[in-house]
């Protein structure tokens, strides 16, 4: 039986300009997370959203079809949601229903190939990230980025370009961090949105976030996203290991994670 949305969580998902990630997995266990602004509720227990310069996403979905979500309005309440493929459709109710939201009707250029529907199995965490604690988590992970970058914590070489670390470090952006977890015999992902992120030089990540931080198993293989307001994404991946109470990625792979070229790798 799919898992209905509260008219809170509603709401939230419903905002056309909230922050909304969608986290996959490949069939290998390898989690990948991006913004996906189109998500919208479109029937009790069915999420929407638009196939739109998706590749990996796409590819992960039919592949192991599943999914997790997190959206956050402008106050930071947020949820997270499990999920899994019910179809990918390029006729009928969903894609016209999907076609015709804001983002796509005003603008010409952003024609959809497809419309997904995702079934809802499970609602997970449901909460606000305060303002303050906000804070203090981030001028927390700043202090711990700075501490493991003089102290050679993570030695290797540069896997993050500078513009792309300098983003994942912004107060204002919104991130989000996923992991794969097995879940009835399969491959499948776990997401949450992540407050207090900092880039350790241009090779890794402190998560301070406790609840991410204590969430994500030691040496796990891990995809954290961040959009800006300008807006701007992208998307590292590593292995996430435990230090000094926060989670310390080891970034291997860096992508663009929007137009016109998301998908891209960097570096």
């Amino acid at each position: 039986m799919s898992a209905v949305l509260s008219e809170r969580q509603t709401r939230i998902l419903a905002g056309d300009r909230n922050p909304k990630f969608l986290a996959t997995v490949d069939a290998s266990g390898e989690p990948n997370v991006v913004p996906i602004i189109s998500l919208t509720p479109v029937e009790p227990g069915v999420v929407g959203f638009a196939e739109f310069m998706m590749w990996k996403t796409k590819q992960n979905l039919i592949a192991t079809g599943a999914a997790a979500l997190t959206a956050l309005d402008d106050r930071l309440n947020y949820f997270t949601a499990r999920a899994r493929l019910r179809s990918f459709e390029n006729t009928g109710d969903l894609f016209e229903a999907i076609a015709r939201l804001p983002m796509f009707v005003h603008h010409p250029y952003n024609a959809i190939r497809a419309a997904g529907a995702l079934e809802l199995e499970e609602t997970g965490a449901d909460g606000r990230l305060p303002p303050l604690r906000l804070l203090l988590t981030h001028l927390r992970a700043a202090r711990l980025a700075q501490a493991a970058a003089s102290g050679d914590v993570v030695p290797g070489s540069r896997t993050v370009p500078r513009l792309a670390a300098e983003k994942f470090g912004r107060l204002k952006a919104v991130k989000a961090v996923a992991w794969p977890v097995e879940r009835g015999g399969g491959p499948s992902v776990d997401v949450l949105p992540a407050g207090g992120v900092a880039p350790v030089g241009e090779r890794a990540l402190v998560v301070a976030d406790p609840s991410v931080a204590s969430a994500v198993p030691e040496g796990s293989r891990v995809a954290v996203a961040v959009i800006t307001t300008d807006p701007i994404a992208y998307q590292v991946k590593g292995v996430a290991r435990k230090w000094r109470g926060c989670l310390l990625v080891r970034v291997t792979h860096s992508y663009s994670a929007s137009p016109p070229l998301p998908g891209k790798p960097l570096l």
